[in-house]
């Protein structure tokens, strides 16, 4: 193994256990977790367990009954589906189905639905090749598949939208995620679940099965070798009905026709159909909303058309399996460097330790008083007069944060905090964006983004900070950085902007609008201060406020 692969490594662990710390599972997860290793367990105890969560218990009697087990009489209870399933299968559904809910808590509509249209498509894939083509047990494989891409909503989590930008940009180009992933992190969010699951306590059978086997390092088990590779013909399976990509067919037809016996013949094309058929059953009974995508039959078709285009281009390919095809370097780009620099500095500066960030879920009432052109300047220090007095001699307020030759919000931030650091004075950085953004576009029209990120950004000028500027952030919000601002000012700015919100959009469009704020403050920047920990904070703070529902600040300060 490599030195960059050792840190990679280590970087995904570090991270993992972060997101352990931060994401844990339920109770009843936890228990059952305790009785997976006791193969002799009592069918009656496990019921029990199981029986404290009665939406658990529901959502495990849903799938039981779904044509994934299709049983010939409707199952009533848990009782029925241990006499079904057995023990073993019923604890690895449940662990498969009672994740951390903070894990998903402040994601957009659309981020979960491809997160879960992806994961139940490899899921389901992988039980399908499992049973029908290994005749084996195809539960852990099942499990496996559903827990593979848990590391992509530790990723999204930690560095926002600055990620799934990259995710979205990567699949417009079709490109491979995995080998994006590891160009830019030294590793892949494959790692980052196989590490979380370890982290958890979860089988290591499971975990092991989720790392690449192109990219394992150390021996395994012919049983977790051969799992690996149902999951990567299984990630074909989700790239062609969850993604549409059509040219991973020949990687699918391939992969089906390796894994078969010799004696069962299962065609490519109707083991897909069965899966997508699956897919939106388990999609239903669990009430997920699942993307419409394209069918199954055009996905198709255009498969065997491209197939028979180019199949003499394709016959140096096909016995690659996903996510290690042959690839020009690549060059770095400045947005790789900038989700790097800030994954380091995410992991680095984490909140474990609750002496170095103190953090106050603030939910101080918006103001009664309703300001027109800006807040009554009193509250501001006599030190944000001579700030502002200073600027009408001679220096712009733009001037005294402006990037300069470092472009961008990070390079503005970083002007912000030495000229704070200079001036002996505290910096506010508030973060506000659209709670429910995809449903503010499906009702106002695509177009709209621009729209909605001026919106943002001229009722946080309207409030004529001294010196404050607003950069974009995210596809329609806004980043405000107001220098010499204490962090009470900046959260009752937050509310302001807020109320000024709700009052445009009912007057303009008559739609409620909900907001998620996250305000970080810290009072006169060491001369060490690294203005990244400014905004990883105050996006932590963000996807508080967005857990939460929108609607109130969350502000944090740090020391």
């Amino acid at each position: 193994m490599s030195q960059l692969d050792v840190a990679g490594s280590k970087t995904a662990q570090k991270l993992a256990a972060i997101a352990g710390n931060l994401y844990t599972l339920p109770a009843v997860a936890l228990k059952v977790l305790e009785l997976v290793e006791r193969p002799d367990v009592d069918a009656a105890i496990l019921r029990e367990c199981i029986e404290k969560d009665p939406a658990l218990a529901t959502k495990i009697l849903k799938v039981v009954n779904s044509s994934l087990y299709g049983p010939a009489q409707p199952i009533g209870d848990l009782g029925q589906a241990l006499a079904f399933l057995g023990a073993k299968p019923l604890k690895l559904l449940v662990l498969g189905f009672s994740l951390p809910p903070k894990l998903f808590h402040g994601l957009e509509a659309r981020v979960l639905a491809y997160y879960w249209r992806r994961s139940l498509t490899k899921a389901v894939a992988a039980r399908e090749l499992s049973e029908h083509l290994r005749h084996r047990s195809s539960d852990e494989c099942f499990l496996a598949g559903l827990l593979q891409d848990l590391g992509l909503l530790v990723f999204i989590q930690a560095l926002g939208s600055p990620f799934q930008r990259f995710v979205e940009k990567v699949l417009e180009q079709r490109e491979d995620l995995y080998r994006r992933e590891r160009d830019v992190f030294g590793f892949d969010h494959r790692d980052v679940s196989a590490a979380l699951l370890r982290h958890w306590g979860m089988p290591t059978s499971i975990a092991d099965a989720l790392i690449s086997q192109a990219a394992s390092t150390s021996p395994v088990m012919a049983e977790i070798r051969t799992r690996r590779t149902i999951l990567e013909v299984a990630e074909s399976a989700a790239m062609l009905l969850a993604e549409g990509r059509s040219d991973v067919w020949p990687t699918w037809q391939l992969g089906v026709e390796s894994l078969g016996d010799g004696q069962t013949v299962v065609k490519p094309d109707d083991l897909l159909r069965q899966i997508h058929m699956k897919v939106l059953q388990l999609g239903e009974v669990l009430s997920l909303r699942l993307p419409a995508g394209e069918s199954v039959e055009k996905i198709l078709a255009r498969a065997h058309n491209a197939l028979a285009r180019e199949a003499e281009a394709v016959a140096g390919v096909l016995l690659r399996p996903v996510g290690t095809s042959a690839a020009e370097p690549r060059t770095r780009s400045m947005e790789d460097d900038e989700l790097e620099r800030t994954l380091n500095l995410y992991i680095e500066r984490a909140p474990e330790n609750a002496a170095c960030v103190s953090e106050k879920n603030s939910t101080i009432a918006t103001p009664e008083k309703r300001w027109t052109s800006g807040p009554d300047h009193r509250k501001l220090s006599e030190t944000h007069r001579g700030f502002r007095l200073e600027s009408q001699e001679g220096l712009e307020k733009h001037d005294v944060i402006s990037p300069g030759s470092d472009p961008g919000l990070l390079g503005t931030l970083r002007n912000a905090v030495t000229w704070c650091r200079t001036n002996r004075c505290g910096l506010s950085l508030v973060l506000v964006d659209y709670l429910e953004l995809s449903d503010l576009v499906v009702h106002l029209g695509p177009g709209v983004l621009d729209t909605l990120q001026n919106v943002l950004s001229k009722a946080c000028q309207a409030l004529e900070h001294p010196g404050s500027v607003t950069w974009p952030y995210g596809d329609a919000g806004c980043a405000w950085i107001l220098p010499d601002c204490e962090r009470e000012l900046a959260v009752t700015y937050a509310h302001e902007v807020m109320r000024q919100l709700r009052s445009v959009f009912a007057a303009s469009w008559n739609v409620p609008v909900r907001l998620r704020v996250g305000v970080s403050y810290v009072a006169t920047p060491a001369p060490n201060f690294p203005p990244e920990d400014l905004l990883v904070a105050a996006q932590r703070c963000l996807f508080g406020s967005g857990a939460c529902g929108g609607g109130v600040v969350k502000s944090i300060e740090i020391y």
